[in-house]
């Protein structure tokens, strides 16, 4: 868990289901423009299943779902899942509601998320994989020092349609290279 000024970054809990459910009924609209399972969660007894069922997939390592917390009000998720332990790789993912936006905790989120994956997990890689017209979500891979690989056509079905999505990475030998003021969250 990560603890820092207004920002808490910590496991999901099946305790947090209201506050994450009330956080994505608020901002639905806004999360499913890019990504598609919040359509399976239409009530708070859906998000409680859901963070069940996440929780034991995080006790096994194949996904890692973390909440974002800023100022003790549940502001979004990170994570990573399709997590490969003996490829040591896995995909990262995130949202935040929209009016936590603009005050730089997904930038802090993501950066605590890298490190996490690659000192905790033990991944190797680390892919994020958006829509090329969310600029927001490519500027979080790109801040990071993630590496734009290409471009997965017709990759993901979402509102009807077949979108692009372009791919990032990042390496664990790229991480080590960063400069230390990146990193002072670290403890």
């Amino acid at each position: 868990m990560f603890i820092g000024g207004d920002l808490q970054i910590k496991m999901i809990h099946v305790q947090d289901a209201r506050a994450l459910y009330e956080l994505l009924e608020r901002n639905r609209s806004h999360v499913s423009q890019w990504l598609t399972w919040p359509n399976d969660i239409g009530t708070e007894e859906d998000m409680l299943k859901y963070l069940r069922i996440e929780t034991k997939k995080n006790a096994i390592r194949s996904t890692i779902q973390m909440s974002i917390w800023f100022r003790n009000q549940a502001a979004g998720m990170i994570g990573f899942d399709f997590i490969d332990l003996q490829n040591k790789l896995g995909n990262m993912w995130y949202w935040l509601g929209e009016e936590f936006e603009g005050k730089g905790i997904m930038s802090e989120s993501s950066k605590y998320a890298v490190h996490y994956a690659f000192s905790n997990v033990q991944l190797n890689r680390i892919e994020i994989r958006c829509a090329p017209e969310n600029s927001k979500s490519r500027r979080i891979a790109i801040n990071n020092g993630f590496l734009e690989e290409g471009l997965f056509r017709q990759a993901q079905w979402i509102n009807g349609r077949c979108n692009d999505l372009v791919i990032y990475s990042l390496l664990k030998s790229d991480q080590e290279h960063r400069k230390e003021g990146d990193t002072k969250w670290l403890d």
